[in-house]
């Protein structure tokens, strides 16, 4: 019984998303079209994410893959936007 919990446990942990979000500044004006060309990327993207400084004594210096499942952009102005 306690295997089975055990698997279950990780089977849940693999399963987890994270949701980001970002104010990005651009030194060029942006408008809705700058914009839709990031919303029309096709997803997953895959990518690699070096261990954070932060965790350096717990864990060792590696690349990780990671996966973008979905991105959403906001205007804020025309020189701010919001990724989510």
């Amino acid at each position: 019984m306690v295997a089975v919990f055990l698997t279950l446990l990780s089977w849940e942990d693999s399963e987890k998303r994270k949701t980001y979000t970002a104010l990005c500044y651009s030194r060029v004006p942006l408008d809705e079209e700058v914009l839709g060309r990031l919303r029309g990327l096709h997803f997953p993207i895959e990518i690699s994410q070096k261990t954070a400084i932060r965790v350096l004594k717990r864990r060792p210096l590696a690349d990780r893959k990671r996966n973008i499942f979905s991105l959403n952009a906001y205007l804020v102005d025309s020189y701010h936007f919001l990724i989510r």
